[in-house]
């Protein structure tokens, strides 16, 4: 199975993608907010297959598609995140939290370090950013 994530300059939000170890589309979550003719034209051209999918990113300029880890571990977490501090509690933290939370918090980390780089803030600790709940904010 494969997982994609894809983000437009053109929409907020993202709309993920799973597709089998064949290749076809086998579920997608759509939280993203477009106009009614960007979502007609997503539907009609729904990338039902890989090839699809690979197709559709080489024909947009605005269009971000990346590959997600089926199931986000914590070490993939943590390598992801920028700041290294607290693993041990930040691990304990994440074996607490649902598969959803995971995976929405591991999808924040990009969004979140720009915020914090364009908000001239420091970042949060890892176990901070995970039991605060950070990407809800």
């Amino acid at each position: 199975m494969k997982k994609y994530l894809l983000t437009s300059s053109k929409f907020e939000g993202e709309i993920e993608l799973m597709y089998n170890t064949e290749g076809f589309l086998i579920f997608y979550h759509y939280r993203a907010k477009m106009t009614t003719v960007q979502f007609t034209h997503f539907l009609e051209n729904m990338p039902i297959g890989l090839a699809n999918l690979k197709y559709m990113g080489s024909k947009s300029e605005s269009l971000k598609i990346e590959e997600l880890p089926v199931e986000i571990t914590f070490d993939a977490f943590y390598d992801a995140y920028a700041l290294k501090r607290n693993a041990k509690r930040a691990k304990e933290v994440w074996d607490k939290m649902s598969a959803k939370n995971r995976y929405e918090a591991f999808v924040f980390i990009n969004k979140y370090k720009a915020r914090t780089k364009n908000d001239n803030v420091a970042m949060r600790y890892p176990d901070t950013y995970l039991s605060k709940e950070t990407w809800k904010d």
